[in-house]
């Protein structure tokens, strides 16, 4: 009889969507905050040089919505490939020529 081996389910699939995650919220968070910090800080610089506050303008709501969409859209088109690229990377391998 020959041994059997059960295959144990890979963590480190886990761990990468975990990582997705966390990256998505982080991102997410940095779109929601810099928003409005953003209104508020050119708010803040507009009164400072002497306008109106009926003189300023803002965008519409729905562009500051795109803006923290694409925040999370560019968060992840610049960690997947590099994230794929390293996960095909021996580490023994690596290490040795570091």
């Amino acid at each position: 009889m020959g041994s059997s081996r059960r295959s144990r389910p890979s963590s480190g699939d886990n761990r990468g969507k975990r990582l997705y995650q966390l990256t998505a919220l982080l991102a997410l968070l940095a779109g929601v905050l810099s928003v409005p910090l953003g209104i508020a800080l050119y708010a803040a610089v507009y009164a400072a040089s002497g306008g109106s506050s009926e003189d300023r303008v803002l965008p519409p709501w729905w562009w500051l919505v795109l803006v923290v969409v694409g925040v999370v859209a560019l968060t992840f088109a610049a960690i997947t490939l590099p994230a794929r690229l390293a996960t095909r990377v021996i580490v023994a391998k690596a290490l040795r020529y570091e």
